[in-house]
């Protein structure tokens, strides 16, 4: 998302977590993943390692450790990460304004409750 890319400085760094879930490709540290709570404040996976599995790799292991729903906001300038979260049975909620770095930016809502849990009896899988 390069149009997001300069609000991120080190001098604002990203909010504090309950847990920091890092992957870890050839010594190096290739995404990570921040709880707070069952809510996924922030996924990111180094570009270098994309589409190697790693955001959904990321993605098990906080499901494995949360009880209850999962959620989590994602830009609506990144399409590519709602694909990935819907491929991962995250269904839409809604659309709202969040801040973000001293500004705000529009984020959908997305849940993914535990089996059985879809209203009316849908499934993740459709």
């Amino acid at each position: 998302m390069p149009e997001l890319r300069g609000r991120f400085v080190e001098a604002q760094p990203l909010e504090p977590a309950d847990e920091r879930i890092v992957a870890v490709r050839d010594s190096a540290i290739a995404g990570f993943l921040d709880l707070i709570g069952s809510h996924v404040s922030n996924l990111f996976v180094d570009p270098q390692h994309q589409g190697q599995g790693i955001g959904t790799a990321l993605m098990a292991e906080a499901a494995r450790r949360v009880v209850g729903d999962l959620t989590l906001s994602v830009f609506t300038l990144n399409p590519d990460a709602r694909r990935l979260y819907e491929r991962l049975g995250f269904r839409i909620e809604g659309v709202k304004t969040a801040p973000f770095a001293g500004s705000s930016a529009e984020v959908w809502i997305m849940r993914k409750p535990r089996p059985g849990k879809w209203p009316s009896g849908d499934t993740p899988e459709g």
